[in-house]
């Protein structure tokens, strides 16, 4: 009896995980898109709310649901797959390039935004840095970006903020290790300072504001 439940249990399981990864999947295929280009259009937004471009951004590859399906089922030839892999269908006004050059943009604006650190402190790329406090270790960034080893007097451009950590590239290194090929990653915040530049940006930046205002 045990046993029978058990197993009707871990049947309920697999039906709910199949059944969400199944939904995901539709999801995806019905708006020809994935993960990483849902997260590029989020940020297209973004940008142009933030700089106030009144044209929005138009995502190419979204032909409408019945095609989009068509895209990846092809029920119309066999299933035989469409295009060759390298050019695919994309709605009126947009072209191959679309997504790559708002990609583009995206990184430039990034850059534009970037500030510079100076590490004051030694890392050594632990996933838990308990030398750097509970706080930091509390805190910690889940994703798939690589934790940065950094020494004293290493100059970092940081792009990415979060609490207690910072993301960021290497654009000088005072290290000799060759290990330490890791020239992009997370770190804790407190190893490091606002480089000279970054301060006099700052400074100018608050007296256009308060003459704007």
């Amino acid at each position: 009896m045990i046993a029978c439940l058990f197993a009707i249990g871990m049947a309920f399981g697999v039906i709910i995980a199949v059944g969400m990864l199944f939904f995901v999947q539709m999801k995806s295929i019905i708006r020809n898109r994935t993960g990483i280009e849902d997260w590029i259009i989020k940020k297209a937004n973004h940008r142009r709310e933030q700089n106030n471009i009144e044209e929005a951004f138009i995502y190419p590859y979204d032909l409408g649901k019945w095609e989009n399906m068509r895209q990846v089922f092809n029920w119309s030839a066999n299933f035989r797959p469409i295009g060759d892999g390298f050019e695919w269908k994309v709605v009126s006004g947009c072209d191959q390039f679309t997504l790559s050059l708002e990609q583009i943009a995206q990184k430039e604006e990034k850059r534009a935004h970037s500030v510079r650190y100076t590490a004051i402190r030694d890392y050594n790329g632990a996933f838990f840095p308990i030398k750097h406090g509970c706080k930091t270790c509390c805190c910690i960034p889940f994703s798939d970006d690589p934790r940065m080893p950094i020494c004293i007097d290493d100059e970092i451009m940081v792009t990415r903020w979060q609490k207690h950590w910072l993301y960021g590239e290497k654009v000088l290194s005072k290290s000799n290790n060759p290990k330490n090929k890791t020239k992009k990653g997370w770190f804790p915040s407190k190893i490091v300072k606002l480089h000279p530049t970054s301060m006099e940006k700052f400074d100018q930046e608050n007296v256009d504001h308060e003459k704007n205002d």
